[in-house]
Order: C-alpha cells, then sequence, then structure tokens
C-alpha cells in the first residue's frame, strides 16, 4: 500500500464509529480471504498462508472487541471461535472452498453490521 492510500485509510479509521470499524474489520478479513483462496487455488501456498493469518488476526480483534455481558456477544464469540477454526484447518488443507465459505459468513454479518450502523446514524430503530 503506498503512503497516500495508508494515511488516507489510517484517517478514516480514526473518525471512524465504532460501528463502522466494525464493518471495517470485516471487510479487511474478506479481503484477506478472497487473496488467500487465490493464491491457494494459482498453487502459492506461503501467500495463501500469510492472507489467512491476517484473517485471523481480524477475527481475533473482532472477538477481543466484544462486550459479554450480552448474550448476542456471546453468539457471536462461538461463530468467531468456529470461523477461526475453520481458517486453521483450511491453512493446513490450503482449502481454498473453506475459505470462500468462511468469507460468505462474514460478507453476511458484515451486511447486518453495515445496516445496524445505517441505521442508528438515521437514530432510527435497528430492525
Amino acid at each position: 500500500m503506498n503512503r497516500t492510500a495508508f494515511a488516507y485509510q489510517a484517517s478514516h479509521a480514526a473518525t471512524a464509529s465504532p460501528g463502522q470499524l466494525v464493518v471495517m474489520l470485516y471487510d479487511g478479513a474478506q479481503r484477506f480471504l478472497e487473496e488467500a483462496a487465490r493464491a491457494y487455488r494459482d498453487g502459492h501456498a506461503q501467500a495463501g498462508d500469510r492472507a489467512v493469518v491476517r484473517a485471523e488476526r481480524v477475527l481475533l480483534e473482532l472477538m477481543a472487541s466484544l462486550d459479554l455481558r450480552y448474550e448476542v456477544a456471546g453468539q457471536l464469540l462461538a461463530l468467531y471461535r468456529f470461523m477461526f477454526q475453520q481458517l486453521a484447518d483450511a491453512r493446513r488443507l490450503k482449502d481454498a472452498q473453506t475459505l470462500d465459505r468462511v468469507r460468505g459468513w462474514l460478507g453476511e454479518l458484515r451486511d447486518a453490521w453495515a445496516q445496524a450502523e445505517r441505521q442508528s446514524r438515521a437514530g432510527g430503530a435497528v430492525s
């Protein structure tokens, strides 16, 4: 990433709401998993492994950000742990198909968070 893009991204993250930061984390994880799946399919195991590790780090950050006083946080933690294990298995097996599946699950969660963030900014109730 060039300096200008990095500066823009850092500025965007610094001014983002907590909900927007979660959406950004999901976006990053999906991007890393797409990169990893492509690398595995192209026979570039080391590049795929590096990208999976980056996605795993995003999942760890998502887990760390949960407020476990709420029931939904416990449910998300269980999902994140399951996905983390799926990624570890996919990395061990160089399994692009599993990466695609996890990327899809993260996409669904990302869309739900994005919708909640939009409704929150609009002052409406989350449905």
